[in-house]
């Protein structure tokens, strides 16, 4: 059997295998892994209607929009 110890690979493949092995690795992690924080709070939100974006808040934050609301702990804005 020959021995391909003596095939050089490039700098390019060297490199691209090296992405592929860490996005690989990255990929593995569930998002419930990564950001395992348990939320008992209600949370409030607004929408955007223009941009189709929706914001979510914790209970005491506040969101200003002409007028300031202060998200309640039942979810509600005050």
């Amino acid at each position: 059997m020959a021995h391909l110890s003596g095939i050089g690979i490039g700098k390019y493949p060297r490199t691209l295998a090296a992405a592929l092995a860490i996005g690989a690795a990255i990929v593995s992690f569930s998002p419930g892994q990564v950001n395992a924080m348990p939320i008992d709070d209600q949370l409030c939100a607004t929408y955007d209607a223009l941009t189709h974006h929706w914001e979510f808040y914790l209970p005491g934050e506040t969101y200003f929009d002409g007028l300031t609301f202060v998200c309640g702990e039942d979810g509600e804005w005050e």
